[in-house]
């Protein structure tokens, strides 16, 4: 139960090993009941995320429950995301989890990081548990919520979505998140 040091590599590269697990404790985010938790209060504004190889055709699937997305300063934004990009920067095309930088509102959006543009897709109720799947079919994303889509084959620039997978977050200064990721899958076709 960790996050596989053969499996995936963290970016930016500052985190130890131990035992073929990376230790992402000062992160905020913890292998935890076979997924993830994020506990995440951070005093200055932080982006990371994990990334690894991912074929043209695959399907990422990860279920989860935000108990507290929460920032300290007013128009803040946080990101969790998943999405897929190059190996030297975050992805271009990301779905993930978004609270609102005028108030407490939590939105599944479709981003990327390369335009900086970003779509809100559905509004997240916290304390919800739920299913987002994202399938990629070549320069296509479709994106599922609770298994009803959400947004379909979508087309997005090969350079944008390069061969790796990323979980990861953005966040501001002096922001709390705490998530359960309760399962995350990658199954390539």
């Amino acid at each position: 139960n960790c996050i596989s040091a053969a499996i995936w590599q963290p970016f930016p590269n500052v985190l130890s090993e131990r035992n073929g697990c990376w230790n992402a404790d000062a992160w905020g985010i913890y292998a935890y009941q076979g997924g993830l938790r994020l506990s995440v209060h951070q005093p200055s504004a932080k982006t990371v995320g994990f990334s690894s190889p991912i074929a043209d055709n695959a399907e990422v699937t990860f279920d989860f429950t935000i108990s507290r997305m929460r920032d300290r300063i007013d128009n803040a934004q946080i990101d969790v995301f998943v999405g897929f990009g190059a190996s030297d920067t975050l992805p271009g095309a990301w779905v993930g989890v978004r609270k609102s930088t005028n108030g407490s509102t939590i939105y599944v959006v479709r981003g990327n990081y390369v335009t900086g543009q970003a779509e809100a897709l559905a509004k997240y109720v916290g304390g919800d548990r739920v299913q987002l799947r994202l399938v990629r079919k070549g320069n296509f994303i479709s994106v599922y919520l609770d298994g009803l889509a959400v947004s379909q084959d979508v087309p997005v620039p090969s350079d944008e979505l390069g061969d790796r997978i990323w979980f990861g977050y953005q966040i501001p200064h002096n922001a709390d998140v705490e998530m359960i990721i309760h399962t995350f899958e990658v199954t390539e076709y």
